[in-house]
């Protein structure tokens, strides 16, 4: 009895050991098991990494931006001659693919994601300081039910089918001097107006208040109006035709552009807290994008429009200068950062996005707009007679052009292989990486439609004689 009483003493201790050995494995099976989570890759729109999520987004802003703008051109219209009820293919036709593009970015800037309006996308709401919903088209679709969806697709064709017709209606009483209508000059303005406050049927009836329609007619004037100013500038440049006067146009154009960033900043910070919003995340609501990618389009369009090497000159310039300026700022952030010895503020996050926003617009309308352009310029352009400025160019115009376009993109990835050089020797390299991914994963929706729609106005909009700006005549050589 007592050896066996000492053996089964033993085989206790043994049990005992044996769970502490189990429970020891076990800890280390579970810490394994956490770090091998921790150093797996975060899972995004359920099956693609961070970095593989970023790509889709790039190919995705590439090949559209590419493809949408020369699309429409594609659409067969007739004579303007001909009046508004002789061109439909023109204002139910073309006019749609522009609408289209003006939509995602409008809605995704300006109105609603996820049932919130602009500003409570970009900021936290003043009064709850709740976080904006995530700006990512397929989150926004994919938050609500199919009911919602439907009601949505029916609102979206409404609101396309009523600007077309809108914007028919303002053309249709000049009958067959469509030509002399300028219905470009005082349709579009209330018909895009009009669009952006439809959206606030979307929104919650708290939105419904006459400080949010304010702020947003602000944005869309502010963002909506430099076109036309920028247009004047090509317009002159090609209508004088002097060295002097195409060299500057390009300094011209960016000033312009600069003094309306500033103006809209000022102006945006003052409208939006006063209806009720926050500027806590302003920064990331898109201004330079939109601004750059403008300024870059009324570069390219010079080339065609002036037919000069002069232009190539002032806008390569123009570049280099505004990428000394923006290095600039990063440098004194950079300074200001060592100095509080604090890691990287927020002050230099802010202006790493806003610099990756301009190397972004500063890229990519270039090739966006190479396409058009040399389809406009194509003799075998059945629409080509309908446009001015393309129906009077020659081979030559053609070749410089697209000359032109090929240094400038050249010369614009020099300027962004500098911007990362000297970013990365700055010790903010990385944390510029971060930004560029950051602002593609919020705003790649609305970067391919901004690319997309600035690209139809510079192109053909501005140029087509269904306008009825009889003054661009100025242009035609022939």
């Amino acid at each position: 009895m007592e050896k066996q009483g000492t053996a089964i003493e033993l085989q206790a201790v043994q049990i005992k050991q044996l769970k502490a050995q189990c429970e020891q494995l076990g800890s280390l099976m579970r810490t394994a098991l956490s770090m091998a989570q921790e150093a797996a890759p975060a899972v995004e729109w359920g099956c693609l990494t961070q970095q593989q999520k970023f790509m889709v987004q790039f190919l995705f802003v590439l090949v559209f931006s590419v493809i949408a703008v020369p699309l429409p051109l594609l659409i067969p219209i007739n004579d303007p001659n001909l009046g508004a009820l002789g061109n439909m293919s023109f204002f139910y036709g073309y006019n749609i693919f522009v609408i289209v593009y003006y939509l995602p970015g409008r809605l995704l800037a300006l109105l609603v994601v996820s049932g919130h309006c602009f500003a409570q996308m970009i900021c936290r709401h003043a009064s709850t300081g709740s976080m904006a919903r995530s700006s990512s088209a397929i989150s926004y679709l994919g938050k609500v039910t199919w009911q919602d969806t439907a009601k949505r697709v029916i609102f979206y064709l409404l609101v396309i089918f009523g600007w077309c017709t809108g914007y028919f209606l303002c053309a249709v009483p000049w009958g067959t001097n469509l030509i002399y209508s300028y219905n470009m000059l005082y349709g579009a303005p209330p018909t895009f107006a009009m669009v952006d406050w439809l959206f606030l049927v979307l929104a919650d009836r708290s939105y419904w208040n006459v400080k949010t329609l304010i702020l947003i007619f602000a944005y869309n004037f502010l963002t909506l109006a430099p076109v036309l100013l920028l247009c004047g500038i090509v317009f002159a440049s090609a209508f004088f035709n002097t060295p002097v006067l195409i060299l500057c146009a390009a300094l011209a154009s960016w000033i312009l552009m600069e003094v309306v960033g500033i103006v809209s900043d000022k102006v945006l910070q003052i409208l939006i807290p006063w209806a009720g919003y926050s500027l806590e995340h302003y920064y990331q609501v898109g201004n330079s994008l939109v601004f750059s990618c403008l300024l870059t389009f009324s570069e390219v369009i010079l080339f065609p429009s002036t037919n000069s090497w002069w232009a190539l000159v002032g806008v390569v310039i123009v570049d280099t200068i505004g990428a000394a300026l923006q290095l600039r700022v990063l440098w004194k952030c950079v300074v200001s950062d060592r100095s509080k010895g604090e890691g990287i503020s927020q002050e230099t996050r802010e202006a790493l996005w806003s610099q990756c926003e301009v190397d972004v617009a500063r890229f990519w309308p270039v090739l966006v707009a190479l396409p058009p352009l040399i389809w406009l310029m194509d003799d075998r352009n059945p629409n080509r007679q309908y446009y001015y400025l393309f129906d009077c160019t020659t081979a030559e115009h053609m070749n410089i052009t697209v000359v032109c376009i090929l240094v400038k993109l050249g010369w614009t990835c020099a300027l962004t292989t500098v911007d990362v050089v000297l970013c990365t020797s700055w010790g903010i390299g990385l944390e510029r990486a971060k930004q560029l991914m950051k602002m593609y994963d919020k705003h790649w929706v609305m970067m391919t439609a901004t690319f997309a729609l600035s690209g139809a106005l510079f192109t053909s909009c501005w140029l087509v004689k269904h306008d009825g700006l009889r003054l661009l005549e100025v242009l035609s050589e022939c």
